[in-house]
């Protein structure tokens, strides 16, 4: 869904596909592939000019769905290190893998040309249709752009995903323990055993003025007039802005 555009926002600025002041023109659908297919916005909705700013905050799948496009032709240019961009930025920002989290949890699934391959010869009786449908074709980096496709995330990779965005770049460990008391302790006695400390996972590094663009662009999605989530959320007290 939408929300994974935070991915595919931080992918097209950091290999190249598109700048976050580039502008597009939005006509509510667009036309790719050499099956020649056509990929609409919610409703078709024509929003006109759009940069990646605006992008977020309208909701412009048609601008992520070209970047999906283009790095899918990337890839089969035989750039595959800048073609994977989405892949990559996505397993950086904690999605394809567990979350350390002390629960049972899935690890989602990040789709790419390896992954797709092994799903049809595992599904397949044939040779002829595993090559068919183990192919990796644009559409599958034009959906994955909007979280679509092959794309599955858990809640909790989609909460630890943003929480890094907002704090400056640490994605941490989700935890649900914050100490260890000494339970035969008198009521309200009860001596601390062990602290659990916060565990980070890894650093992720932003460009200062592509992050700004982006937080803008969240922001939008509740505080401007053309925002997507602009009716939900009238007349209630919004955020203050996220600082690193």
């Amino acid at each position: 869904g939408s929300t994974f555009k935070l991915v595919s926002s931080l992918a097209m600025t950091r290999y190249g596909v598109r700048s976050a002041n580039e502008w597009m023109t939005d006509r509510g659908f667009v036309v790719l592939g050499a099956d020649k297919r056509r990929y609409s916005n919610a409703g078709s909705n024509a929003l006109g000019r759009v940069n990646l700013r605006g992008a977020i905050t309208e909701s412009s799948d048609v601008y992520f769905y070209t970047g999906g496009e283009e790095f899918w032709q990337i890839w089969n240019a035989g750039d595959v290190e800048r073609g994977l961009g989405l892949q990559t930025t996505a397993a950086e920002m904690g999605f394809g893998a567990s979350t350390g989290i002390e629960l049972d949890e899935a690890k989602g699934t990040i789709p790419d040309p390896d992954w797709k391959q092994e799903l049809a010869n595992a599904i397949h009786p044939t040779e002829d249709l595993r090559r068919e449908h183990g192919a990796w074709y644009p559409a599958d980096d034009i959906l994955m752009a909007i979280g679509q496709g092959g794309m599955s995330v858990t809640p909790l990779q989609l909460a630890n995903a943003y929480a890094a965005f907002a704090n400056g770049g640490t994605l941490w460990q989700p935890r649900i323990q914050l100490d260890v008391r000494d339970g035969a302790a008198a009521e309200g006695t009860s001596s601390v055993l062990r602290t659990v400390a916060p565990a980070p996972i890894r650093t992720i590094t932003f460009d200062g003025s592509v992050r700004a663009e982006m937080l803008a662009g969240f922001e939008g999605v509740t505080e401007s007039r053309d925002g997507t989530a602009y009716q939900a959320f009238a007349g209630r007290s919004h955020c203050q802005p996220v600082s690193p």
